[in-house]
């Protein structure tokens, strides 16, 4: 993504930020409650990682997926959501998480046709630099009902109850 289109989609996503403009109650509970809660949960302080870290530990308890596939994760990647999976009652969801170094992984599953059933989550990283072809793509696909592309993250629900909507972040 180049400077001018970055400067051009600011107002945007400025205004997408804390959920405005966001009409569906769904996505607008997880832009406010998981992409960008400020309040920090009680394993940040004994994990220490980075801002993208806690995030991904937000999605992840936000979403209580009953799968999860991580595709080249750190250590520290993998301590919190680890972390953030241990709940009581996990939905239908299966997440699956692409590091920027995963990027044979990411065009191998966008390739077969059969890994995207519904109920499907793919949390991206890089979107706008080393997955930015995938990521085009990948919205393009036809079963994707909701996606969010934030600065470096993009994240794709197929879900067949939901309406097609792309929130840019």
């Amino acid at each position: 993504m180049s400077i001018l289109q970055y400067i051009l989609q600011y107002p945007n996503r400025l205004r997408h930020r804390h959920g405005f403009g966001v009409q569906s109650p769904w996505a607008y509970e997880f832009v406010r409650d998981a992409l960008f809660e400020k309040r920090r949960y009680y394993v940040f302080d004994s994990l220490q990682g980075s801002r993208a870290d806690e995030q991904l530990f937000r999605i992840v308890q936000w979403l209580r997926p009953e799968e999860i596939t991580e595709h080249a994760s750190s250590a520290t990647t993998h301590q919190y959501i680890e972390a953030a999976k241990n709940v009581t009652h996990p939905s239908a969801v299966h997440l699956h998480y692409f590091s920027e170094e995963a990027s044979r992984d990411l065009e191998e599953m966008l390739q077969s046709e059969g890994s995207f059933s519904a109920n499907t989550c793919l949390v991206i990283d890089g979107i706008h630099s080393v997955h930015e072809a995938v990521w085009q793509q990948l919205l393009q696909h036809p079963r994707i009902t909701s996606s969010f592309s934030l600065r470096k993250r993009g994240i794709a629900l197929f879900d067949p109850a939901r309406q097609r909507k792309n929130y840019i972040l």
